[in-house]
């Protein structure tokens, strides 16, 4: 007998206990990560990554990826102006895929833009940014 405890017995049954609570309290934890994460975005909604810049008078924007989404469904509103997307389909599918831009002309003397990009088709709001001008 040494130390403070006059007996070693139950001590592991103690540790397998601690164990057993701790793997429990971890497990929940990822489980309600997980599923927070699955319902933090609506069902449908569309996620993209998207990069501007612009050109002389054009603002060019990037899809740099996430999902395609019809150019039918875009709506690109500038400083509360609405214009329509086209841009360069370049599989042809009539989507904005990764890799491809949309070009909108703009007003000589544009400085800077608040830029918002919709979903007609959600009805959601998939972007918003500020952009500098000429």
């Amino acid at each position: 007998m040494s130390g403070l405890y006059l007996s070693e017995e139950g001590v592991s049954e103690v540790v397998g206990e601690l164990m057993l609570l701790f793997i429990t309290v971890t497990l929940f934890a990822i489980l309600t990560l997980t599923v927070y994460a699955l319902m933090s975005r609506p069902p449908g909604q569309p996620i993209l990554d998207v990069s501007a810049s612009v050109n002389n008078e054009n603002l060019i924007i990037q899809h740099m990826g996430g999902d395609s989404v019809p150019y039918g469904d875009l709506s690109l509103i500038i400083d509360g102006r609405e214009y329509g997307a086209s841009g360069s389909d370049a599989n042809g599918n009539g989507a904005w895929d990764a890799g491809e831009a949309i070009t909108v002309s703009l007003p000589a003397q544009a400085g800077r833009m608040n830029v918002a990009i919709y979903d007609k088709a959600t009805g959601s709001l998939l972007e918003t940014f500020t952009v500098g001008g000429l």
